[in-house]
């Protein structure tokens, strides 16, 4: 989910990314209403109940609202000078792909393909 900045960068092109996050969050979130009516009324749909159907619409109404006020307060902040912050870095998380821990036993295993028993 697009979670706007608390202090928006000066930078037009991060501004220009955020926005398109930010469109790109309202567009899955129309699309995924558009689903839930289609499997509400379609020809071939499975038929919700009325209490699931709404909350589904509503969860997802709600949060296309919050992504719109959150694009609307990037707009609006875009067009006052905010006051410049120091980016953060972020750091690289910390990621073991494909390696065993340093602590476990390590055993050779050799197969002889040779011996069929």
């Amino acid at each position: 989910m697009f979670i706007a900045p608390t202090a928006l960068p000066e930078d037009p092109a991060t501004l220009q990314q955020i926005l398109r996050a930010a469109l790109a969050e309202i567009e899955r979130l129309r699309l995924l209403i558009a689903g839930l009516q289609r499997n509400r009324f379609g020809r071939r749909s499975e038929r919700l109940d009325d209490p699931a159907f709404q909350q589904g619409v509503e969860e997802l109404e709600q949060s296309l609202a919050e992504q719109t006020a959150k694009l609307d307060a990037v707009q609006s902040s875009a067009d006052t000078p905010a006051p410049a912050a120091t980016p953060r870095r972020a750091e690289p998380a910390q990621r073991n792909r494909g390696a065993l821990p340093a602590h476990l036993p390590r055993v050779e295993l050799v197969v002889d393909v040779e011996d069929k028993a």
